[in-house]
């Protein structure tokens, strides 16, 4: 049976109270593979065939394990005496694991907590300063007191960006520097690539563009080392055309009235053109975006200073992109 035609059929578990009441309320299943402490998390007669979707009471009800295969993706220990309920997860990176996590424990990799205003990730790498029975890896350990978390008492495995320091942001300016010439020759060249510009929707639609060829990257490399022919030097002229194309093409999806060649479109209105565009493309945008091309042909996007975050940090200060993951916390 397909994972995507049956996870949406099984039980959501998020507490200790419904993980218990669940189990108890199923018999045992008959079958070589059922064991007398597990229970299909399917609540009909397919669950018996579905052995992988299961949940464990290992422990005469001290904590219950929500299984997926041979993971343990979630635990949930009984309240202790102050009331705090102790849960654990285990994230991971496939799509099984994450539609099961969304499915039966409501929880996605990284999970946003607007009502304390934090964020509560499910990491794919083990946190070991967590302790469990059995050595059960998990990356998340919450304690959860009339609904909310403490995090006083909680955590989980720790996550840290990358940033660019001062060294890096000058050996890319000192690289850049190599090219001033030609990007000030290529800006004189504006005229000549607005009346060649190419308006493409794939050029200009979000997380869209132009890649980088590898003749590209090896002409950079070159630039940097020799004086260029003349051939490289025209080469270079059109990588700067490819930069313009694409600076017009994004401002020309964006624009409402403006209609934009796409690999679908038959229709009988015409393309729009550069001149129909409501913001022309200035010589410090296409210098800027020039540069940056270049900085990503040659790979200059270092970035050595590592910043760890904290945790459950702010939903406002989470980064959004290159989130690392740490195995263990950093002394």
């Amino acid at each position: 049976m397909g994972y995507s035609s049956s996870s949406h059929k099984l039980q959501t578990i998020s507490s200790f109270a419904q993980a218990k009441s669940y189990f108890e309320s199923q018999p045992q299943r008959k079958g070589s593979k059922w064991l007398s402490y597990q229970r299909p998390l399917r609540d009909d007669k397919g669950g018996a065939r579905l052995h992988h979707y299961r949940i464990e009471n290992r422990t005469d009800g001290e904590y219950y394990d929500i299984v997926l295969y041979n993971t343990v993706m979630a635990r949930f220990y009984a309240p202790d005496a102050s009331g705090a309920e102790r849960r654990l997860y285990m994230g991971d990176a496939t799509q099984t694991s994450q539609q099961f996590m969304w499915c039966v424990l409501d929880k996605r990799a990284v999970n946003y907590d607007y009502d304390n205003n934090i964020v509560v990730p499910v990491y794919h790498k083990p946190c070991k300063e967590i302790e469990s029975g059995g050595n059960i890896p998990f990356s998340l350990e919450v304690y959860v007191v009339d609904g909310k978390i403490d995090i006083s008492r909680s955590r989980h495995t720790p996550h840290f960006v990358y940033r660019a320091n001062k060294d890096d942001r000058q050996h890319k300016a000192n690289m850049l520097k190599h090219f001033d010439t030609f990007v000030l020759m290529a800006m004189m060249r504006l005229p000549e690539y607005e009346n060649n510009v190419t308006i493409d929707y794939e050029k200009g639609r979000a997380f869209g563009g132009d890649p980088i060829g590898h003749s590209d990257r090896a002409l950079m490399q070159r630039m940097l080392m020799v004086e260029p022919s003349q051939e490289e030097v025209e080469q270079f002229f059109q990588f700067g055309q490819c930069v313009f194309d694409v600076l017009a093409s994004k401002r020309g999806v964006k624009q409402r009235d403006f209609t934009v060649a796409r690999r679908w479109y038959s229709g009988t209105q015409p393309l729009s053109t550069y001149a129909e565009l409501d913001k022309k493309i200035t010589p410090e945008e296409f210098r800027k975006s020039f540069h940056n091309k270049i900085a990503e042909a040659l790979q200059l996007g270092a970035k050595s200073t590592r910043i760890e975050i904290p945790q459950f940090v702010a939903v406002k200060d989470y980064p959004r992109t290159a989130i690392r993951v740490l195995e263990k916390v950093s002394a």
